[in-house]
């Protein structure tokens, strides 16, 4: 698999098949959960930080300083933007694509049809933040959760809600390691999810 930093594998939206990347050559495999055997993307070699589109049948990823996407169906793989790194992507309902394109920078949104990336959040120098990464497109694009990355002792890693509409957002965790708070973030999302009517 890729580097820890990285996102090696994403879960199609049903749930019933896995994106994945190996090694040597690096590039995205895609597996039915319900069977063993994983069938090779073509044209995403040198790829990382695998991700599905709403409706399942495409797979964007990053490779060679680009954002690209490719059709499940077949044909050959498009670009979105340039990008000279990512630390994770979501794909929303909308067509938007919210990214990550390196550390010390915030996140940015760009059209899945590809264009120029607009800045979607910025770091906040109070909080000593260095970097956004790992988003997550919510409620049909209202929303994005991410994590900041902060020069901090006590807790260096939080969890963030962006309010797209308003550009504002909170926090909803804030722990000592990048696993907790994604625990503690996942539980606070799924327990707000059942108490929605």
């Amino acid at each position: 698999m890729s580097d820890d930093i990285y996102v090696p594998f994403a879960i199609s939206p049903d749930g019933s098949r896995l994106a994945y990347v190996t090694s040597q050559p690096e590039r995205v495999l895609l597996r039915h959960l319900n069977e063993f055997d994983a069938t090779p993307i073509t044209g995403t070699d040198g790829a990382y930080d695998p991700f599905f589109s709403p409706d399942g049948q495409w797979i964007g990823f990053w490779t060679y300083g680009r954002i690209k996407k490719v059709a499940l169906s077949g044909g050959p793989a498009l670009e979105i933007c340039e990008a000279v790194d990512m630390l994770g992507a979501s794909w929303g309902e909308d067509g938007t694509i919210v990214f990550a394109p390196s550390t010390g920078q915030g996140l940015f949104a760009v059209p899945d049809e590809g264009g120029v990336p607009r800045t979607l959040t910025t770091l906040d120098p109070s909080k000593n933040e260095i970097h956004h990464a790992f988003p997550q497109v919510l409620d049909g694009g209202r929303t994005v959760l991410f994590t900041a990355m902060a020069r901090s002792k006590d807790a260096p890693y939080s969890a963030e809600v962006f309010d797209v509409a308003s550009s504002t957002r909170r926090t909803l965790v804030k722990e000592h390691s990048m696993r907790d708070t994604w625990r503690q973030a996942t539980s606070c999302t799924c327990a707000s999810r059942r108490s929605m009517p």
